[in-house]
C-alpha cells in the first residue's frame, strides 16, 4: 500500500470514529503517523498535538 493510500484510509477511520464519538488518543495517533509517513509534517504535528490539547 502506498503512503497516500494508507494516508486516505486513516482519514476515512477518522472520520467514522469522529462521527461514532469513539475518537481517543489512538485515533489521532494513527492519523499523525499517516501524515509522517507521507511527509506532510505541519498535519502530523497538529494531530499529535490535539489530544494533548484535550486532555
Amino acid at each position: 500500500m502506498t503512503t497516500q493510500k494508507a494516508l486516505e484510509s486513516s482519514k476515512k477511520h477518522f472520520a467514522y470514529y469522529k462521527k461514532t464519538k469513539q475518537l481517543d488518543f489512538g485515533a489521532y495517533n494513527n492519523l499523525a503517523i499517516a501524515f509522517l509517513d507521507n511527509k506532510e509534517m505541519d498535519s502530523a504535528l497538529y494531530y499529535f498535538k490535539k489530544p494533548i490539547n484535550m486532555g
